[in-house]
């Protein structure tokens, strides 16, 4: 993942990932960054420093992009883990599955 600044071209920070990152990238406008990685971690980071503020194992390849939406003035992340095709021979040789199920909604707590 590369944050780059669209006033000067510049990359402003990169997080580089030991899997394949497929999924897509989501941006808030509250700063916050989500993307996912083949061995099942959704991640968020600071938009404008690059820190990984959190992390979640859903247990199966982030290969969907996020979503966000608001509902009585929450804002939600939704994402869905079902593993990769592209992953299956890296999941094999670390004895994870390769395919699955799983639809993970987060919840934002207000950021000012």
């Amino acid at each position: 993942v590369s944050a780059i600044n669209v006033n000067t071209g510049k990359i402003e920070w990169q997080y580089t990932s030991n899997y394949m990152m497929m999924g897509g990238v989501l941006a808030t406008a509250s700063n916050l960054v989500f993307t996912g990685e083949f061995n099942g971690n959704f991640m968020a980071f600071d938009a404008k420093t690059g820190e990984k503020l959190w992390s979640y194992h859903l247990g199966i390849g982030v290969c969907t992009p996020p979503i966000t939406y608001r509902v009585k003035g929450v804002q939600y992340i939704a994402v869905g883990a079902s593993g990769c095709h592209q992953s299956e021979t890296i999941m094999k040789a670390e004895g994870r599955p390769t395919f699955g199920d799983t639809s993970a909604i987060f919840a934002l707590p207000d950021r000012e």
